[in-house]
């Protein structure tokens, strides 16, 4: 392909992969027989994020050219293109669990909310922040959105009132998420701390104590009942909900960025400084088979896919498919022009990345 691999995302089904590239196209990839099926070309400059629909049919991108663009994800025709929302680089977009409406967030420090159709503004334009945007994603039932931004703020929108509803205040947040019923937010900080809030009062619900160093990654299971978080001590923690207990897998030097998979939290995935890729079980806390050693750098992006038979990972050496179950590499490529990797920090905490958990 040649070129530098940014945000990834794999389709509902798992059988195919939408990635962003900083030579401005979109691309997927077939994850079975691994190879290129679709090019699309519209954009202007990299490709900051990309995410599906839940039904799998539409992708949305946005780029450094400040748009943001709609393809049909079976046959990469364009299918929208939104120009005009945001002054500045869109470092994410996120489709609605529906697919009708989608989010967008910028380096303005403004949010917006589109009609997935027409491209058409929901409610007018989010202008809190005042830091670039680098997280954004829809409650479970789409009537709350969350943002998260260099201003060191969490901000809880109302969608139909278009209003922000409140402020939540964690030093240096560098991830979030929606619990799967929608009643909680969790955070992670670089102030080593971890913070459970209520969406309907906003208030913490308790603070648990993450990594020495600090939480770059924190994430609830598809069943609501852990909290996976992993930091800079190099230990991956999982928190039991209900019980408020919390066990810790075993340290492995420079592994960060846990995340469970799609099969109800019986499986993790974290990546790592030293570049090694480590697939957990969740119950057991060892390592479902050796560690994974092919990347040339840093690990800065692991994900599932959504049936928990894949994992994906990225470096800035190139990026990685590997099957679930028994570690075996399906595919690697190593791009010919290194990522350009400004955006890592933001990237880190999109739903479409660290956070976001399969479903």
């Amino acid at each position: 392909i040649g070129h530098g691999v940014g945000p990834v995302e794999f389709y509902p089904d798992g059988r195919r992969i939408v990635l962003g590239f900083d030579d401005d196209t979109v691309r997927v990839w077939d994850a079975m027989l691994v190879t290129e099926v679709l090019t699309m070309v519209g954009h202007t400059g990299a490709v900051r994020s990309v995410s599906v629909s839940s039904d799998g049919r539409r992708i949305v991108s946005s780029s450094d050219d400040k748009t943001i663009h709609v393809w049909d994800a079976m046959t990469g025709i364009q299918a929208l293109s939104i120009i005009g929302g945001h002054t500045s680089s869109v470092t994410c977009v996120v489709f609605s669990p529906g697919g009708k409406t989608i989010a967008s967030a910028s380096r303005d420090g403004i949010v917006r909310i589109w009609d997935a159709i027409t491209g058409a503004a929901v409610v007018r334009a989010l202008q809190r922040h005042v830091n670039v945007v680098s997280s954004v994603m829809f409650s479970p039932d789409c009537g709350k959105l969350v943002s998260g931004s260099a201003d060191n703020t969490i901000r809880v929108w109302d969608l139909t009132a278009g209003v922000q509803t409140s402020v939540l205040c964690h030093t240096t947040v560098t991830s979030l998420g929606f619990s799967p019923d929608g009643q909680q937010i969790i955070s992670g900080s670089y102030d080593r701390t971890i913070r459970v809030w209520d969406v309907s009062t906003c208030t913490p619900l308790s603070e648990l104590p993450g990594d020495d160093v600090s939480v770059s990654s924190v994430a609830y299971s598809p069943d609501g009942r852990q909290i996976i978080s992993g930091g800079g001590d190099f230990n991956v923690l999982i928190w039991d909900t209900t019980l408020g207990t919390n066990d810790v897998l075993p340290a492995l030097e420079g592994h960060i960025a846990a995340k469970p998979s799609a099969n109800h939290g019986r499986q993790i995935v974290s990546g790592s400084y030293n570049g090694t890729v480590i697939v957990w079980d969740a119950i057991s806390g060892a390592a479902s088979f050796p560690p994974l050693e092919s990347h040339r750098g840093e690990v800065w992006f692991v994900t599932f896919s959504r049936d928990g038979s894949c994992v994906i990972s990225q470096s800035d050496g190139g990026t990685i498919l590997y099957d679930a179950a028994s570690g075996r590499q399906l595919h690697n490529h190593h791009p010919v022009e290194e990522y350009d990797n400004q955006f890592s920090d933001s990237i880190k905490i999109n739903g479409g990345y660290i956070v976001d958990f399969s479903h």
